[in-house]
C-alpha cells in the first residue's frame, strides 16, 4: 500500500511504475512535458467552484473590498493556468 498527499508524489510514482492515477487538470497541464503518461478526462467532468463566504457587512470593511479588488486584478492580468505553467518546478524523478 502507498499513501500520497501531493500531485508531485503521485507523478513520481506514475513515472516510475506506469500505473494509472488521477491528477488535477491544472497540474497536468502545467507539467505534462514531465509526466510519462497520457491524460484522459473524466466523463462526466469533475468541476468545482470557489466561493468566499463572509458576513454581509464584511464587504463594507475597506481591507476586504481591497482584497477582492486585488484578487480580481491579479487574475485579469494572467489566468490561473498560465501562472501555474510560468511558475512550475521541475518534477523529481
Amino acid at each position: 500500500m502507498a499513501q500520497f498527499t501531493t500531485p508531485y508524489q503521485l507523478v513520481q510514482f506514475v513515472n516510475r511504475t506506469g500505473v494509472n492515477t488521477a491528477l488535477p487538470t491544472s497540474f497536468y497541464q502545467a507539467h505534462k512535458n514531465q509526466i510519462k503518461a497520457q491524460a484522459n478526462p473524466f466523463q462526466p467532468a469533475i468541476n468545482f467552484e470557489l466561493a468566499f463566504v463572509y458576513r454581509k457587512e464584511k464587504v463594507d470593511i475597506p481591507r476586504i473590498a481591497a482584497f477582492f479588488d486585488e484578487f480580481n486584478n491579479y487574475f485579469s492580468q494572467q489566468d490561473y493556468l498560465s501562472r501555474l505553467v510560468a511558475n512550475r518546478v521541475k518534477l523529481g524523478e
